[in-house]
């Protein structure tokens, strides 16, 4: 009975991601168009809330989209660049708060403490996670929320995530402008 409750769990699990994996890909096209209207319309300003939002919240896009939309529209790059870099890096500031000041509780208000314990091992055995997370497209902002659950030395927290970070932006950027 046990196993048939972990397949079921397996399952479902694998049929969720694959749905939200198709829509995704369905709608993706439909997102980036919306973001593309909304920084034409609000510039600067529209650059810095998409990327915010990007880095904040758990969704499809990151601030890479705002931040190439932004300079291929003629934007000034290194205005562009900034902002998008001061939105991420307040987003991953607040991810990271957010994480320690709901904690272990918070977790555990969603998930069972067996969970809680088996992440927290992981997280610590793998905790270059934060620099792969901030360089890679992989969810970023789940891990800024964690590295605050499990209380990760600030210092190290926001030097794995801002470096990493610092540089895949402005990677994106640089290929944006047709320099790479």
């Amino acid at each position: 009975k046990l196993c048939s409750k972990k397949i079921l769990k397996n399952v479902s699990f694998l049929f969720f991601v694959t749905s939200l994996f198709i829509l995704i890909l369905i709608f993706l096209p439909q997102v980036e168009d919306s973001v593309q209207d909304f920084i034409i319309s609000y510039g600067l300003f529209g650059v810095f809330l998409i990327a915010f939002l990007a880095d904040m919240l758990m969704q499809p896009i990151g601030p890479d989209i705002p931040l190439f939309i932004g300079i291929i529209f003629g934007l000034n790059p290194l205005h562009v660049l900034g902002l998008v870099l001061l939105a991420s890096y307040l987003a991953t500031f607040l991810g990271y708060y957010l994480g320690l000041k709901f904690g272990k509780d918070g977790f555990l208000k969603i998930y069972s403490e067996k969970k809680y314990l088996t992440l927290k091992h992981r997280y610590n055995k793998y905790n270059l996670i934060v620099p792969f997370a901030a360089f890679t497209p992989i969810p970023y902002v789940p891990i800024c929320w964690i590295s605050g659950v499990f209380r990760m030395n600030q210092i190290k927290f926001f030097l794995y995530a801002l470096i990493p970070r610092t540089i895949r932006l402005s990677l994106v950027a640089l290929f944006a402008l047709g320099i790479l």
